[in-house]
């Protein structure tokens, strides 16, 4: 048997309060490319369920674009770090490492011809630099600038080249030939540039600024022609992302003021006003833009992709997922979905074979998700803000019913009764039913996580002491301590029950992994330490033959219980480490990543 990746769910791009993040189509197919967490996601505007991610960045990722003709990928990160990559590869061949700036790189730009690029950004001294695409050696020097550049674009045109570059100094500075060399600047801005696009023809020169104007400049000396945009149908706030129509005549904007424009650039006057009030918070603003083809796209600082309909003001489609650390997640069987909470307190829901999440609305957690489980129809969440929530899965909408409990690190719900279930906290177990304690048990022991058996009969807790306690549930739902099972030699961070309660999985942070017979309480496998660091996470498959552990090094090992060293091991299945593993059928695995993606693999 082999394991085989059938599908990935990726992220949605990475967003900064009061900086554009930038998106860039592929010329040669309908592909968008974007950084998200530590990744780079090239993903099809048809079908966004077809993706793939590029994953050698070790930092957090800040701006990617394609070559001219599509088959390379040149991606930065907020330390410097610069990468040229081929796009089409499944591999993803790197062709250059470069560190043009000491800082994060906001913007990048090839020539037409894909020979130069250049990148800026925020750096000691310099805050850009121009350099061949292949080698990294410098062809063209970035003067005239005292803060940090946020934007830049090459003229679209053959040689001679032609290059502009702005930032939080306010000046448009220009460059031309080769070495690129500084030629003029100028200054129509009162704040902050942030950002700059040639129009297609190459006849304009647009900026956007945090002063709320858009100019435009003559595309072929950099000399300003004007501002674009002014009276009713102006921006309100900050001017963040350009992007032109194909054939030069309208720009797509997005704004602080939370909407989006389609400005028509002869008229100068907004044509279609669209307008976000989603999240009801200054996460509406719009930060990105991107003018595709048929495809408009809209980027929320909450990370929503949202496409618009050129023709009149109505938004069409929305993407949603993660742009923060996933936390916790909890699989349903019987609908094949995936609910995941991730660090910023946001829930998603997904559904297998669609590529895009559902987020919950309304006025939800306040910090991070630290525990989900889905109890029947309804969604049970723990978050750091010290609350519990019951989420009705029909409407995904937060009611205002929320229970005080101090930071619940697991949730396991009885098959039998889904309005019963278990929530670990840190120095007790707590037995709740329709949202309410019932039963609360002392555990002095640091404990990681319970789990409720088949019958719930028992629970099973991972303690901090290196033992698994074994609590019974009375009939009127009390938690007596029974049996512990003693053989681990560092803290536990997970245990599950088989199917049919008869066995019971445990882990360790120190990568250990015992399989135990509740008849007897004896060890059936002991110290399986195929890991190499945490077991994060223990799932069975549905026909109890099989289990799968998934460890912060960056793997997943499926195991056979009728023959222990028939194992399938998969390595590098996400970078940062597998936070969760669930079975989707016995033949099908369902991982959860610190790469903020969710993939299935054909196990």
């Amino acid at each position: 048997m082999s394991i085989k990746l059938i599908n990935q769910y990726v992220g949605v791009p990475n967003t900064t309060r009061g900086i554009a993040t930038f998106l860039h189509a592929n010329p040669t197919n309908d592909s968008i490319v974007y950084p998200c967490g530590n990744s780079i996601v090239i993903r099809s505007l048809k079908d966004p369920l077809s993706a793939d991610l590029y994953q050698a960045h070790t930092q957090p990722a800040t701006v990617a674009r394609f070559s001219p003709d599509g088959n390379w990928v040149v991606s930065a990160d907020n330390v410097g770090n610069l990468k040229v990559w081929a796009a089409k590869d499944p591999e993803h061949a790197v062709k250059l490492e470069h560190r043009p700036v000491a800082g994060a790189i906001l913007d990048l730009a090839w020539t037409s011809d894909g020979q130069k690029i250049v990148a800026v950004g925020d750096g000691k001294g310099s805050f850009g630099q121009v350099f061949n695409w292949d080698s990294g050696n410098q062809a063209g020097d970035i003067v005239g600038h005292s803060k940090k550049l946020t934007t830049c674009d090459f003229h679209p045109g053959p040689k001679p080249y032609k290059m502009a570059t702005s930032g939080e100094d306010m000046k448009l500075n220009w460059y031309e030939n080769l070495p690129l060399k500084f030629k003029h600047s100028t200054n129509e801005h009162t704040k902050f540039v942030n950002c700059i696009r040639f129009s297609p023809d190459g006849n304009l020169l647009l900026s956007g600024g945090s002063d709320s104007k858009m100019v435009m400049y003559d595309g072929n000396t950099g000399q300003p022609k004007g501002p674009l945009n002014s009276g009713a149908t102006a921006h309100k706030g900050s001017i963040f992302s350009l992007s032109w129509s194909a054939d030069s005549t309208r720009v797509l904007t997005g704004g602080g003021d939370k909407t989006a424009k389609i400005f028509d650039v002869n008229s100068g006057q907004a044509i279609n006003t669209y307008e976000f009030n989603f999240r009801g918070t200054h996460e509406d603003m719009q930060v990105g833009s991107l003018w595709a083809g048929p495809f408009l796209l809209s980027l929320s600082l909450c990370g929503d992709l949202c496409y618009l309909d050129p023709r009149q003001p109505e938004i069409v489609a929305l993407i949603q997922g993660h742009n923060k650390p996933i936390k916790c997640f909890a699989f349903d069987p019987p609908t094949k979905s995936c609910y995941t909470g991730s660090s910023d307190g946001i829930i998603n829901a997904w559904t297998l074979g669609v590529g895009t999440a559902s987020t919950f609305q309304g006025k939800g957690h306040t910090n991070s998700v630290t525990a989900l489980a889905v109890a029947h129809d309804k969604l049970v969440s723990c978050s750091l803000d010290d609350t519990l929530r019951i989420t009705s899965l029909d409407t995904k909408t937060y009611s205002a019913d929320k229970v005080n409990l101090s930071a619940g690190r697991s949730i396991s719900v009885f098959l039998r009764d889904s309005n019963k279930y278990v929530v670990t906290g840190q120095s007790s177990i707590i037995l709740m039913k329709a949202g309410r304690p019932v039963s609360e048990i002392p555990a002095p022991y640091d404990p990681r996580m319970a789990e409720v058996s088949p019958d719930g009969a028992t629970v099973a807790v991972a303690g901090g002491d290196n033992l698994v306690h074994l609590l019974s549930v009375s009939k009127d739902d009390r938690l007596v301590e029974s049996a512990t099972l003693d053989r681990h030699r560092n803290p536990l961070t997970c245990v599950a029950f088989s199917p049919d309660g008869a066995m019971l999985v445990s882990a360790d942070q120190n990568r250990d992994v015992n399989l135990w017979s509740l008849k007897d309480k004896s060890l059936i496998h002991k110290d399986l330490a195929f890991h190499q660091a945490r077991v994060l996470s223990i799932a069975w498959s549905p026909d109890g033959h099989r289990f799968a552990t998934s460890s912060l090094d960056q793997s997943f090992i499926i195991w056979n219980i009728r023959n222990i060293n028939d194992r399938l091991v998969q390595k590098g299945a996400h970078p940062g480490g597998v936070i969760g593993v669930s079975f989707v059928d016995p033949k099908t695995l369902l991982t959860v990543g610190n790469d903020l993606a969710i993939k299935t693999w054909s196990v």
